[in-house]
């Protein structure tokens, strides 16, 4: 049961990331920019959710430095996403 409530927690933290990534006036990801207020705050309660679901799976500091991480590595890995299908819709 602790597996699905990570995965849970890992999969949110991923959502608020990519919310938060297509607020951004520079994202690449959509060929249109949705309403950036609206993606910052589902953003911001999507990254809240993950990190109380991270806090009932691991420790307070471990939980607050994986949830970082994913964070992080989320939008590492956001602009190549966008810059992939960037690519694939121009090749259409």
């Amino acid at each position: 049961m602790t597996w699905l409530l990570g995965l849970l927690a890992a999969v949110t933290g991923l959502a608020a990331a990519t919310a938060a990534y297509l607020a951004s006036p520079n994202q690449k990801l959509l060929a249109r920019r949705p309403q950036a207020r609206g993606m910052l705050v589902s953003g911001a309660v999507l990254a809240f959710a993950s990190l109380l679901l991270m806090f009932g799976v691991l420790g307070p500091a471990a939980a607050i430095f994986a949830w970082l991480t994913l964070l992080m590595a989320a939008w590492t890995a956001l602009p190549f996403l966008g810059l992939t299908a960037r690519r694939t819709r121009e090749k259409r």
